[in-house]
């Protein structure tokens, strides 16, 4: 038998639809001052109106059911009342020739004011107020960093509670009367009374319900939900039968023994790398490494740790090898896609102990090499797309101890292997389709933009360049998103102005490419002098204040000479212009490399004098960049109202300290400035 007051969450959707739909219409009868859309506004009207008055029957009927929050209630109770009475209200205007159009306008515009304030309220009772913006729960939030240690409550059960339960029982939407996002209220129970039985524990009503069969209707959490795991289901059982104790840490259970296995699965492994003990590379063995054509992607300010690439060498010889095995405790990320594999190299990377990230896409990797790969015990990160490795490498993958990331696409792993995978180890995030994110969500890659210099101060030619034949070049020169609408490129482009130049490569059958973009600046004003408040890092002085006024872009190198490096502080650099101009904006050129503890700036300010002494803030700019991996290179810009100046001050404000998701959280951070222009 039907419950008729269940159908309104499925009825509340049709008056909104319905309603926006004749709003739509209605503004297109005005757009084009026409009546051809009126029977269609009218009987849009008509269906919302009984659509509405059949959802408001419904919700006052689910009401009385109880469960909800009583002030979200109340709103979304009358806000629907008064919805469905402007829908009638507004039909009998439209329809009534007598009536002014102007207030067929005001009706429309009020009832869809009321329809949105009416949806927020019963989105608020179903998903909880910050429902919009609260941060999803992660599939597997129970992590477990020191297992003895670990409340048994604060760790282990409340993540699971909160990721399976709280959706319907917390203040706002307390089915059952029950709210379980806090001991108190989850101890006190719901409308039947207490819910943990602490004398006979297996008697527990919160035991029962999730041991039903999920087709019982008393089965919690209900069918249709996201249902706990047997090892959910299994640590929440142990902690019943320990009396729900809210106190207890691990070693203090009874019964660990049994639930010890499943505890394992979810403890966080340690980094055992002691950067402390490892000696920075020598001159002597990066030219050895660079002499065997092995590139050295990324080498930390403070940190002898460094990241090597043998990306697309079809040979890697034994000398090769043996240049790397001389650094092998340097190394923490290893490169080698669409290198061969062969046996000597296997061994070698089985010895890396340090090793923290290793990329083998498009290798002839086997299983077999993966029982020698899964030694690596400061593994995190294993790219194996688009290899042999199959559901034979399941097991010695689940070894890996510490392995957070595996990226399995088009591998000859199945399904079925990935699910064993994941059960096993589910705190892993594996990746077994395309991961745009690492990917791309397109075969082609972007133009090449060519030119000789980023900088120039009467005109600069750009050229766009694709390994790709018979594509289409399409090009933006106003910083906007290019598209198969925008210019296509024909011959190169004589650029007279700054600007920000974005390419895309666009070819049958095969999509469209990423874009690809590099900013131009024209330089309109020359700087004759440059003043640090304080001089730069002796390890990175560049050539001082002319380093900024130079007009020579430096690359992502930061080690090349061309760049100052500040260390934890801040720095305010004054310039003289030539003579007193017009001026309007600031370009500051920096760099990210958060594996090397460089970071963008947090902000940048702005002043002008014109005497040197007395200068005025005339602008800021915050940068809330979040660039976590690789190398980036960025020019920002901070405009002002234009006015006449001979010297700028620029404060550059340094983020000082290391995020709390970086591998030295709290160390001293760094920024490296290069070339500061003035326009």
């Amino acid at each position: 038998m039907i419950n008729i007051n269940r159908l309104h969450p499925l009825l509340v959707h049709l008056p909104i639809g319905m309603m926006f739909f004749a709003a739509f219409l209605f503004i297109l009868k005005k757009w084009k001052g026409t009546t051809q859309y009126d029977s269609s506004i009218s009987l849009a009207l008509i269906c919302s109106l009984g659509t509405a008055i059949f959802s408001a029957l419904t919700g006052w009927l689910l009401s009385n059911e109880g469960g909800y929050d009583a002030n979200f209630l109340f709103w979304h109770k009358w806000l629907g009342i008064s919805t469905t009475l402007a829908i009638f209200l507004l039909l009998i205007i439209y329809k009534n020739k007598n009536i002014s159009k102007y207030w067929s306008s005001i009706f429309f515009l009020l009832t869809l004011v009321l329809l949105s304030a009416t949806g927020h309220f019963g989105g608020s009772l179903t998903h909880g107020l910050d429902y919009l913006f609260e941060k999803e729960n992660n599939d597997n939030a129970l992590i477990i960093n020191d297992l003895d240690e670990s409340m048994v409550y604060q760790n282990i059960v409340q993540p699971i509670l909160q990721k399976k339960c709280i959706t319907c029982h917390k203040p706002t939407k307390k089915k059952g009367e029950l709210d379980m996002t806090q001991i108190a209220s989850l101890m006190k129970g719901g409308k039947s009374g207490a819910i943990f039985n602490h004398e006979q524990p297996q008697e527990s009503e919160f035991l029962k319900r999730i041991l039903l069969p999920i087709e019982e209707e008393k089965h919690m959490p209900p069918k249709g939900k996201k249902q706990l795991t047997d090892d959910e289901t299994a640590l929440l059982k142990w902690w019943i039968e320990n009396k729900t104790c809210t106190a207890c840490k691990v070693a203090e259970m009874n019964g660990r023994e049994d639930v010890d296995p499943i505890l394992q699965k979810y403890i966080k492994p340690k980094n055992t790398i002691h950067i402390a003990n490892i000696d920075a590379l020598t001159d002597k063995q990066i030219a050895s490494l660079r002499a065997n054509d092995i590139q050295i992607l990324s080498m930390a300010a403070t940190s002898p740790l460094v990241a090597l690439s043998l990306q697309n060498q079809a040979d890697i010889s034994r000398a090769t090898i043996k240049s790397m095995r001389r650094v092998s405790e340097n190394i923490s990320e290893l490169n080698l896609s669409y290198a061969n594999m062969n046996e000597p190299l296997i061994d070698f990377i089985s010895e890396l102990d340090n090793l923290q990230k290793l990329q083998l896409q498009h290798t002839q990797v086997s299983d077999k090499a993966i029982s020698k790969i899964k030694k690596l015990k400061n593994l995190q990160s294993l790219n194996l797309y688009a290899t042999p490795v199959s559901d034979a490498g399941i097991d010695d993958l689940a070894d890996i101890p510490a392995l957070e990331k595996l990226y399995l696409w088009q591998s000859k792993v199945t399904p079925e292997g990935i699910a064993k995978l994941q059960k096993a180890k589910p705190l892993l995030q594996i990746y077994g389709a395309v991961d745009e994110s690492i990917f791309g969500k397109a075969d082609l890659k972007p133009p090449i933009i060519l030119a000789d210099t980023d900088l120039f101060e009467d005109s600069l030619t750009v050229k766009l360049k694709t390994g790709f034949r018979n594509s289409v070049l399409h090009y933006t020169l106003d910083g906007t998103e290019p598209d198969s609408t925008s210019a296509i490129y024909e011959q190169p482009i004589k650029l007279t102005t700054s600007c920000m130049f974005k390419a895309i490569a666009r070819k049958k059958g095969w999509g469209t490419s990423e874009i690809g973009n590099r900013q131009f600046i024209k330089i309109a004003h020359k700087i004759v002098e440059a003043k640090l408040s304080k001089p730069p890092s002796p390890k990175y002085p560049g050539k001082g204040a002319k380093t900024l006024i130079d007009l020579q872009k430096s690359s992502a190198d930061f080690r090349n000479g061309q760049w100052l490096g500040y260390e934890g502080t801040h720095l305010t650099a004054t310039f003289e212009l030539e003579q007193a101009d017009t001026v309007s904006t600031v370009f500051v050129s920096a760099l990210s490399d958060p594996g090397s503890w460089i970071f963008y700036p947090q902000a940048i300010h702005v002043a002008l004098s014109s005497d040197g002494q007395n200068f005025e803030k005339v602008s800021e700019i915050q940068i809330n960049k979040d660039h976590r991996d690789g190398v980036e290179l960025g020019y920002f810009d901070v405009p002002f109202v234009a006015d006449k100046s001979k010297f700028i001050q620029i404060e550059i404000k340094s983020m000082l300290k290391n995020p709390d998701w970086h591998p030295n959280p709290g160390g001293d951070s760094w920024f490296f400035i290069d070339e500061i222009l003035v326009n």
